[in-house]
């Protein structure tokens, strides 16, 4: 569902997050489907045509933005996270009708609430003020014949969660030369890697934590605990009951362990610095403990997640004039997106220690591809009035894709993260090696009478190897009208500057829908007691499977305020 990204002309394979916004020169949305359906298939989803800056003649440039910035969440403090005091506060008004708890058990509770040392706050701990800083030096010079820009950029964004973060760093050359009177060539090197810590549990499990305790435990905490314990059983020797009628308080606070004795599962053997559980406050309403989760410091501890991504574009041109205004170019390009993903989560993540909960996954994965466009164009103004554009070209573009997932569970505790720890039976692994070989023709001729009535009509048509093979070619033509009546000499207006009225037709298809071999039956490998078996095709060869088609139909009028100040 991206949109296709236009750079300089030539279109890449990343997103719009691959170019550096201050290399930006210009920036268009092409709005219907006619402006998109020269670039068929691939603009199915919209197309964004990006100018970068280039080189300018004369001395060299230099020049350097940066800034510094700062955020936070947007909520002050979330009501129903309250820390141990606040409950012990709300406990003491009208909020609550405790006319049918045993007061001791009001009182026990209360006073809980009130004496927990060192809380600390779920708000105050996950959320922090984040940070953003951000650097880019360029460059720029050249000659009558030759010139050139080059940039260096630097990202750099703590989030307001923690251990959320994201790091890039970018790099661009761009390089366009005259070769005597006939040749013109250019060259355009853009490259990034870019580094993403992403927070690795969900953050509705992470703020249903209770504030009545600090993260890691303090001397002061474990005496309150072990003193809270011993305080519950004497409100059980009391014969004190919750106000279900239950003898909620006959077990010790250790019975809210739920693990397997990966951890200190007794509050009477904990040591200043354990993580700190809710379950070693109680649970099931014997205690101030509001569940039996993990502690917060179990989940980030023992848990992580993170993208990397290295992307790299390069294309170069060459460019003829056979007469004045007939001109061929030849475009080569490739580009690459090699990027990890990789999540963990240990077994003590899990407030049950299961290890069927654990992960270790790692995806890697490499995109790449490769494009060769040639096109002949001709443009040419007859009589001051007539203005006359045309173009026709054919491209050709291969896609691969080679990737690697490792999925792991039951990951041992207390070794090191390596599969070669895990059972056998225990990792999936799936590889990726794909291929995708597209073809195209297209044309476009575009004309203007005095800047004020404009036509233009295109037609494209697209062969792609993941069709069947009755139905790889499809032609998706298009056609616009459009009628500038800000240039009529009726119209006056010192106001209303720019006055466009537009119509435009055109057909589009997609290949969104389709995987690299859609079209064909493919065997899976399984490995079974008897070595490596295959499985039965879960889906059927199709030769006829064909383009998915849309045709759109646009009207509508842009209007221009103050010499197109307001749009």
């Amino acid at each position: 569902s991206s949109p296709l990204i236009v750079v300089d002309g030539y279109p890449i394979s990343g997103s719009l997050a691959t170019v550096n916004p201050n290399d930006i020169e210009s920036l268009e949305v092409l709005k219907d489907a006619a402006s998109a359906a020269i670039y068929g298939s691939r603009g199915a989803n919209g197309v964004i045509l990006v100018t970068t800056k280039q080189g300018q003649s004369g001395k060299a440039k230099f020049s350097y933005n940066g800034y510094i910035g700062t955020s936070s969440k947007y909520v002050k403090d979330i009501e129903m996270l309250k820390t141990a005091s606040e409950w012990a506060d709300e406990l003491q008004t009208d909020a609550y009708d405790l006319s049918e708890v045993d007061p001791r058990l009001v009182e026990y509770r209360i006073n809980a609430y009130k004496n927990a040392p060192d809380v600390v706050s779920m708000e105050d701990w996950l959320f922090r003020q984040g940070s953003t800083q951000s650097h880019d030096f360029s460059v720029t010079a050249g000659s009558d014949d030759v010139r050139m820009f080059a940039s260096l950029g630097y990202l750099n964004t703590e989030g307001v969660v923690r251990e959320q973060g994201f790091e890039r760093y970018n790099a661009r050359l761009n390089v366009d030369a005259k070769l005597g009177e006939k040749f013109k060539t250019g060259l355009s090197i853009n490259g990034n890697f870019s580094d993403q810590e992403i927070v690795p549990h969900d953050m509705r499990d992470l703020l249903r934590a209770y504030s009545i305790h600090p993260i890691y435990h303090t001397d002061a905490s474990i005496a309150f605990v072990q003193d809270l314990d011993m305080k519950r059983q004497a409100l059980h020797d009391a014969g004190v009951l919750t106000p279900d009628g239950n003898d909620r308080l006959a077990n010790s606070f250790d019975s809210g362990y739920r693990g397997g004795g990966l951890i200190n599962s007794s509050i009477y053997t904990l040591q200043p610095g354990d993580i700190a559980h809710e379950w070693h406050y109680g649970r099931n309403r014997d205690g101030i403990g509001g569940s039996g989760d993990a502690g917060p410091a179990a989940k980030f501890d023992n848990a992580r997640r993170f993208q990397k991504t290295y992307f790299a574009n390069t294309n170069a041109y060459l460019q003829y004039s056979i007469l004045p205004g007939l001109d061929i170019k030849t475009v080569l390009g490739a580009d690459l997106n090699d990027s990890r993903a990789y999540f963990y989560q240990g077994v003590t993540a899990d407030s049950r220690e299961r290890s069927n909960q654990s992960d270790l996954d790692q995806v890697d994965l490499k995109r790449s591809s490769v494009l060769s466009e040639t096109t002949l164009s001709y443009a040419k103004v007859i009589g001051g009035v007539h203005d006359l554009s045309a173009v026709a070209g054919i491209e050709f573009q291969n896609f691969y894709i080679k990737g690697t997932s490792i999925t792991g569970t039951n990951v041992p505790f207390g070794l090191p993260l390596n599969y070669s720890y895990l059972d056998p039976a225990d990792i999936s692994t799936n590889l990726r090696d794909e291929t995708v070989s597209r073809r195209s023709v297209f044309g476009r001729i575009n004309y203007a009478y005095d800047n004020r009535y404009l036509a233009s009509v295109s037609v494209r048509r697209d062969g792609d190897s993941r069709f069947g093979a009755n139905n790889r070619f499809e032609t998706f033509p298009a056609f616009s009208l459009g009628w500038n009546m800000h240039n009529e000499s009726f119209y006056n207006s010192e106001i209303i500057t720019d006055v466009k009225l537009r119509f435009s037709r055109g057909t589009l298809g997609t290949t969104s829908f389709l995987g690299s071999y859609s079209a064909l039956s493919l065997l899976q490998a399984q490995p079974t007691a008897f070595g490596t078996g295959f499985l039965i095709p879960s889906n059927i060869s199709n030769p006829d499977l064909t383009w998915q088609t849309n045709t759109e139909t646009n009207f509508g009028i842009n209007l221009g305020i103050l010499e197109n100040r307001f749009t």
